[in-house]
């Protein structure tokens, strides 16, 4: 696996909003772009800007399916007789099978049980389940704040 999609992944589920179009060819291979409408916790839908490679031609959902799509959220500077634009669009890997729930609004950093709710933190891409090294408990004995400001 590349070092790149470590540290860069992104998995959504959405509708497929617009037709699949060539948007471009880079080094002979030709991208294509669609949108993805995906509905947020709020009940706002957001409409991305997906972008998958020819080699994923033959799986490329048409306008309505309903797919989740594995990959990176990539950026680049589209320049327009306006000036610049920062384009931000979801770039495809994979398209996987869609769960009947996919859809339905969630955040995975909600707890499943005991209804508590979400501080809206977000957690730390750096934080790995497989690592070694772990943070020292946030108890007296292991805290650099004194113990009034806790």
């Amino acid at each position: 696996m590349d070092k790149g999609y470590e540290n860069n992944r992104a998995r959504m589920a959405g509708t497929i909003v617009g037709e699949v179009a060539l948007d471009h060819t880079l080094y002979g291979e030709a991208f294509y772009l669609t949108h993805l409408a995906v509905p947020r916790l709020s009940g706002v839908v957001d409409v991305l800007p997906l972008i998958a490679p020819g080699r994923l031609f033959d799986e490329l959902p048409q306008e309505g399916d309903t797919v989740e799509v594995e990959g990176q959220v990539r950026s680049y500077n589209k320049r327009t007789a306006q000036g610049s634009r920062l384009m931000v669009t979801l770039f495809a890997r994979s398209f996987l099978p869609v769960v009947p729930d996919a859809l339905a609004p969630h955040n995975d950093d909600e707890p499943q049980k005991g209804g508590e709710e979400s501080d809206g933190e977000i957690s730390n891409a750096n934080d790995n389940a497989d690592s070694a090294e772990t943070a020292p408990s946030d108890t007296a004995e292991n805290s650099d704040t004194p113990e009034d400001l806790r």
